[in-house]
C-alpha cells in the first residue's frame, strides 16, 4: 500500500477555520487514506480548537481533532502533497516566504474550482496532477470568512468534493 498523501491546512491562528477543514477532512477520508495537518500564519502554538467551532463539528457528527494549534514553518509545508488555505491573504503571506511550495499552494475556494474541471474518477496523486492542469486564479470572493468571535452566523461551508479529494 502506498504512503497516504499529507493535506495540510491553513488559516490565521489555527483554531478555527484550519482545524475545521482539518477535522472533516480526516473524518471524510481516514487516516490510511489521507495524512491531515494544520495551521496558522499567526498561530499561537498550543492554542485548543475555538468551542464554537466544535459544538458545529459536533452538530455535524464529526469528532474535533486533538490537536493544538501551531504556526506555519516551511517544515510542515515541505512535507505536505497539498496545501488548501483558507484566504487568498493566507496563500500571498506564505508565498512571500515559502516560493518554491508555489505548486501545492491553493486557496480551498480556488482548489475547489479547479476540481470541478476532473472527472470524479481522478483521485489521490493522479488528482493533483490534473487540478494543476486546471488551475486559475485566487480570487477573494471564494475566501471562507473567519468565523472566531462572530459565533454560527459565520457558518463553515458544506464539505465539497475537494473535502473528498483522495477520492474515498
Amino acid at each position: 500500500m502506498s504512503k497516504p498523501l499529507t493535506l495540510m491546512f491553513v488559516c490565521t491562528a489555527n483554531i478555527c477555520r484550519s482545524t475545521f477543514a482539518h477535522a472533516l477532512a480526516e473524518n471524510v477520508a481516514g487516516p490510511d487514506r489521507l495524512r491531515v495537518i494544520s495551521a496558522g500564519t499567526h498561530a499561537k502554538p498550543g492554542l485548543v480548537m475555538d468551542p464554537l467551532m466544535v459544538a458545529e463539528l459536533s452538530d455535524r457528527g464529526v469528532r474535533s481533532p486533538q490537536i493544538a494549534s501551531e504556526r506555519t514553518v516551511a517544515a510542515n509545508l515541505r512535507e505536505a502533497d497539498l496545501v488548501l488555505t483558507m484566504t487568498v491573504e493566507h496563500r500571498t503571506y506564505l508565498l512571500e516566504d515559502f516560493p518554491q511550495f508555489v505548486g501545492k499552494l491553493y486557496t480551498l475556494g480556488q482548489f475547489a474550482k479547479a476540481m470541478e474541471q476532473v472527472p470524479e474518477s481522478v483521485t489521490g496523486a493522479e488528482l493533483l496532477k490534473a487540478v494543476k492542469k486546471h488551475r486559475g486564479r485566487a480570487s477573494k470572493a471564494d475566501d471562507i470568512a473567519d468565523p472566531y468571535g462572530k459565533g454560527m452566523s459565520q457558518r463553515m461551508p458544506r464539505p465539497s468534493r475537494s473535502m473528498n479529494w483522495c477520492g474515498v
